[in-house]
């Protein structure tokens, strides 16, 4: 028999439909949450869905929360200046989502259309500092490196917080491409990484 008197762990694998298709993450646990993430995203592959987006999620009311992008974002101007904080309050529940806004003039910031290395962090002060938020990140229209293709996945996935970080990582091999895409977000500015293969 089950002892029914105990909490019992369980497993969430959630889904997100986008259009014709849908993408499938693990979901992670409240004690797994923290209060720093920097998005990894990529950019997609087509028209107004290849933007990449971030979804920022509060677990407790009156969650103060700071977002430092590192392109420009959907609804800014072209002469908007790129790094503007952003400050919101969140309550228990409610979420804010960033969207990358491409302008495709060329520059190497503003003609980007990645949200990759965007900080989010709750304000660090008082017990704001221990507020715990989720946060999602991905891309509508992702098709893998065949940027020609019409059809692709709704990519997203929950983000690791900064405390999860690690310092070795063993990636797979794809069977499907020529090539595999690695992306690495560091913490600390002057880090070294090293790869091997």
């Amino acid at each position: 028999g089950v002892d029914e008197s105990k909490p019992l762990k369980v497993s969430i694998y959630a889904g997100l439909a986008g259009k014709s298709t849908m993408d499938m993450s693990n979901i992670y646990p409240y004690e797994a949450l923290g209060n720093e993430y920097f998005v990894m995203a990529r950019e997609g592959s087509s028209g107004d869905d290849s933007n990449s987006e971030a979804l920022v999620m509060a677990t407790e009311d009156n969650t103060e929360i700071e977002i430092y992008p590192t392109c420009l974002l959907d609804g800014q101007a072209e002469t908007d200046a790129i790094n503007n904080k952003i400050s919101i309050t969140l309550n228990a529940g409610e979420t804010y989502l960033i969207r990358a806004y491409e302008t495709n003039k060329g520059d190497v910031y503003r003609g980007r259309n990645d949200l990759s290395g965007t900080r989010i962090v709750t304000k660090q002060e008082g017990d704001n500092r221990c507020k715990k938020i989720a946060v999602f990140a991905g891309v509508q229209h992702g098709s893998g490196q065949n940027t020609g293709m019409n059809n692709g996945d709704y990519e997203y996935d929950q983000l690791f917080p900064t405390h999860l970080w690690g310092k070795t990582f063993i990636v797979a091999n794809s069977s499907t491409y020529n090539s595999d895409v690695v992306r690495i977000v560091a913490s600390q500015p002057c880090t070294e990484i090293k790869v091997n293969g």
